[in-house]
């Protein structure tokens, strides 16, 4: 224990350094890669934003908050209009719990502000598009892909990749907010 505290005396300022690298430069890859198909993306869900409303995207918020952490997201967020009820979330995820404990995945989400509205909306979802979207049993219906090591070289790729094929997924039903629309009320 001594000597740990001992090296991190020295070694901890480097380490956060080198954390808030990465955190930057993954948000601006999901930035990046969000802007390049922000006219896609806006097809499929129906909507009309630009870069304006992009937020960082960061679970957890702080990086110690003293609670056992279960997962790590780090990316960006479009929030529409309050009205919409929805945002979509572009997102590196860690699981820290899961099977594929520390593998990393990319993840494009609809993030809906209410678990109802979620689950009525995944739901209505034909059979074939819930084969593609997931949903996690609370708000967000996703997509996901693991990424293996050698294959960070072709992450923008990658990240730009899923996010299209979230964007086909939904232009299937129309569009999101179309869809969206069309839903019963929870």
């Amino acid at each position: 224990m001594n000597e740990l505290f001992t090296k991190g005396t020295t070694l901890y300022p480097r380490a956060l350094a080198t954390i808030d690298e990465f955190i930057r430069q993954a948000r601006r890859r999901w930035s990046e890669a969000v802007e390049d198909t922000l006219n896609e993306i806006n097809t499929a869900s129906g909507t009309s934003v630009n870069s304006e409303p992009f937020k960082d995207y960061l679970v957890p918020a702080k990086l110690f908050d003293g609670s056992k952490r279960t997962e790590i997201r780090l990316g960006v967020q479009i929030c529409p209009k309050k009205e919409e009820g929805w945002n979509q979330l572009f997102y590196l995820y860690w699981d820290l719990d899961g099977a594929e404990k520390e593998h990393l995945k990319i993840a494009v989400s609809t993030n809906f502000r209410s678990k109802g509205r979620a689950k009525v909306a995944y739901d209505a979802l034909p059979k074939a598009l819930k084969a593609r979207l997931l949903y996690d049993g609370y708000t967000e219906i996703y997509m996901s892909r693991s990424i293996s090591p050698d294959e960070t070289a072709r992450i923008d790729e990658l990240l730009r990749e899923t996010i299209r094929k979230w964007c086909a997924a939904w232009r299937d039903v129309g569009d999101l907010k179309q869809f969206i629309a069309k839903l019963p009320r929870d």
